[in-house]
């Protein structure tokens, strides 16, 4: 039997993908569901401290592999659904478009998570 050559990843997380619709009139941040459910893998990278007014705030940085997707852009955010990350909301900083060795093109999302 022939090999396969191309292999679907394994993406053991999901998330929904939100734009930002706020508007001039209405400035609040208001998000709205654009996919109800996206597979993909979260990679927590890495955290620090800063100081937001005069309170202390941890930024948690992580790294979201997902199937291609055409429209992602930075000024979206993505709430994940189940798993250790439920519920969490990750704000899209960067997209960076990746194929890996088996042809496949992925979309690698660096996220940033402001903890409450």
């Amino acid at each position: 039997m022939p090999k396969c050559e191309y292999v679907i990843p394994m993406y053991r997380d999901r998330v929904k993908l939100m734009a930002d619709t706020s508007t001039d009139d209405n400035p609040a941040e208001l998000f709205t569901l654009l996919v109800g459910s996206v597979p993909c893998t979260i990679l927590t990278m890495g955290g620090n401290e800063t100081y937001r007014g005069q309170q202390l705030a941890a930024l948690i940085s992580h790294i979201v592999e997902t199937p291609w997707r055409t429209g992602v852009t930075a000024d979206m955010r993505l709430e994940v659904a189940g798993g250790i990350y439920d519920g969490r909301i990750l704000n899209i900083e960067n997209v960076q478009p990746i194929r890996k060795g088996n042809g496949l093109p992925s979309l690698v999302l660096h996220c940033r998570e402001l903890e409450p």
